[in-house]
Formats: structure tokens, sequence, C-alpha cells
């Protein structure tokens, strides 16, 4: 993995696939990678809404989603638990 990206735990990642049955590079999967990275970057839902060009409920029902996989019930656990999972930089 590269320093800064993403790290979707394995549990994380087989609830989201188990769930909707898709593939590892689909379109779908890198729409919720986007919204957290968003999130981590200070966009506010609204701008990610418009950054997407979905409605402010689509991303709010992703976003629900998202903090279901990963087992935490605000915006901040969740930014907070994918930035500590990240891989040291050397």
């Amino acid at each position: 993995m590269a320093a800064g990206e993403t790290i979707i735990p394995s549990l994380v990642s087989g609830i989201f696939f188990s769930e909707n049955s898709e593939a590892l590079n689909s379109r779908s999967f890198q729409e919720y990678l986007g919204i957290i990275n968003d999130l981590e970057n200070g966009l506010s839902i609204k701008q990610i809404a418009v950054k997407m060009r979905l409605s402010d409920s689509s991303i709010e029902k992703k976003l629900q989603k998202i903090r279901k996989c990963y087992r935490v019930k605000t915006n901040y656990e969740l930014i907070h638990k994918t930035l500590t999972q990240r891989l040291p930089q050397f």
C-alpha cells in the first residue's frame, strides 16, 4: 500500500462485498473509498454530494453503510478509525 492510501480491513471489505455481491474493483466500492477520503479531507456531506453528483441523502445512506461496516456511530469515529489503520510512513 502507498503511504496515505485508505486501508480497508478484510473484515470491512468482506461485509461490503458479501452484502452487495460486487467485485473489488466495482464502481460502488470506489465510491465508498472516495467518500471516506473526502471526509478525511474535510469535505461536508453536501460538498461530497455535489462533487459526486448525488443527493445529500444518497451520500448519507452510503455513510450509514460504511459506519456500520466499521462498527462506528459517527463520521468522526469513522475518520479516526480509518486514519489509525493506515500504514506508518517510513
